[in-house]
């Protein structure tokens, strides 16, 4: 029976391996006449090429799953959701109940959270990831880790920081008391490593935790140079999170170079329509836009949005994020009705959509504070309330983004002649961004100009007098 059954899966391998092969000739020059085929075209072929195979269903779902996994890495996720769901069906129609194929099952099932991960959808991705769990009482190391850093992206992606961060790290801990396994095992559980660090760098940028967050991307990088190269697409990506992280310290300039290097690179190697390229795109045009350079930053956004609203559809969280940076660089053009509608659209989808990711709360700032500069205090005031209890919720008490709009309703309230309310919010505001972001970060500053304020304001000279410093570069 053994042996009938290893005879069965070699059987299977040649089939499979026979398929890629033919699927690769077509890119043969001879067969082209000299046409340069794209990976999407080639995929198209061996697509056309599978669905004449109708009795070899373990060919057809290992070929699927790989077409599967090569679409979503070309960024066309529906398609990919396409071919994962009828590998999977290939499995309901098969009837085998094997441990194998149960292993299989498992991993199409986390590859199909990935991909709704992807598009957004986190509670279905969740309830897919729960599946994958049952498909297999008791998983290998790699497939147990392999689930576990899925279950963190979920949470990282759906902006659930705490548990996210919190994830990634059991990630790494599990990792370090595996025993021996073979080679292929241990190149998979050191992918997922790999992975699970270059997310836990981005999750700790968006803590405030810029210190070990830059440490880590920085280690990452040195580690993908060495073996993806300086071109290949992890690197660049890891590249695009350090220029992110560049940018949230306030080092823009550093930042630009940074992403404007890796975005020339991407260009060539992705395409410009890539969801790496268009997430470069964005990450350039917001540090072009901290340093006033808005011309550059509303052509660079504009691509990037048409991009993203074109692969992840409107009310995606990246393509949300895009409209607010474009809303913003409308507002500093002295554009408020244009960039007051824009901020509303975006609210509207959100709300329309019940999106809870921290990227959905940096549109209602930006609204509140356009409200308040042109003077409609009382709106603002109440956009600001919300705003920073929804925060609190979201993302934590003592996260930069709630510090950042506890700082901005300060202001509202000394503006609406209300100092007192206003001393008591910035008070705790900016001791903590001290704390989180150094004493000289912009933001830290800000806060510290709009309490010295608050303090004159009171009467206060006395505290008036010891915060001034703090404000000035």
């Amino acid at each position: 029976q053994a042996r009938a059954q290893a005879e069965h899966r070699a059987a299977e391998s040649n089939a499979i391996r026979a398929f890629l092969e033919r699927m690769l000739v077509s890119a043969d020059p001879e067969q082209t006449r000299g046409e340069k085929l794209t990976v999407a075209t080639v995929v198209e072929q061996a697509e056309r090429e599978l669905a004449a195979i109708t009795n070899q269903p373990a060919v057809q779902r290992a070929v699927l799953a790989t077409l599967a996994s090569t679409r979503r890495a070309l960024g066309d996720y529906d398609h990919a959701l396409r071919l994962n769901g009828k590998a999977l069906a290939l499995f309901a129609d098969d009837g085998d109940n094997d441990a194998d194929v149960s292993a299989q099952t498992s991993r199409l099932l986390q590859a199909r959270a990935s991909l709704l991960t992807d598009k957004g959808d986190f509670e279905l991705a969740t309830a897919t990831l729960a599946k994958a769990r049952r498909s297999v009482p008791n998983p290998d190391p790699a497939a147990e880790l392999g689930i576990a850093v899925t279950a963190a992206r979920i949470d990282d992606e759906a902006g659930r920081v705490d548990d996210g961060i919190r994830g990634y790290r059991d990630v790494l801990t599990a990792a370090q008391s595996l025993g021996p396994m073979d080679a292929a095992a241990a190149r998979e559980v050191a992918e997922t490593l790999d992975y699970a660090r270059s997310n836990l760098a981005s999750m700790l940028r968006e803590a405030g935790r810029f210190d070990e967050a830059e440490a880590l991307i920085r280690d990452v990088l040195k580690t993908r140079i060495e073996t993806h190269g300086e071109r290949g697409p992890r690197t660049l990506s890891a590249r695009q999170k350090l220029a992110m992280i560049l940018s949230a310290r306030g080092q823009d300039a550093q930042a630009i170079d940074e992403a404007m290097a890796v975005l020339s690179i991407q260009r060539e190697v992705l395409g410009n329509d890539h969801g790496s390229t268009l997430t470069t795109m964005q990450t350039l045009a917001n540090a072009l836009i901290a340093k006033g350079r808005l011309d550059e930053a509303e052509s660079i956004t504009l691509e990037a949005l048409a991009g993203l609203e074109r692969l992840l559809g409107e009310d995606h969280a990246q393509t949300l994020s895009s409209m607010n940076s474009l809303a913003y660089v409308l507002e500093q053009r002295n554009q408020a009705d244009a960039a007051e509608a824009m901020y509303r659209r975006i609210i509207t989808i959100q709300e329309r959509a019940g999106v809870g990711h921290p990227t959905t709360l940096a549109p209602r700032n930006n609204l509140a504070m356009l409200l308040m500069d042109a003077g409609k205090l009382p709106a603002a005031r109440s956009e600001f309330e919300s705003l920073v209890a929804d925060s609190r919720r979201v993302v934590g008490e003592d996260h930069a983004m709630t510090l950042i709009f506890s700082s901005n309703f300060g202001l509202c309230l000394d503006k609406s002649d209300e100092p007192e309310e206003a001393r008591k919010i910035l008070e705790p505001a900016h001791s903590k961004l001290v704390a989180l972001m150094g004493g000289n970060h912009t933001r830290t500053r800000a806060a510290a100009e709009r309490l010295a304020d608050v303090y004159k304001h009171l009467g206060r000279d006395d505290l008036e007098a010891r915060m001034r410093p703090a404000a000035a570069p």
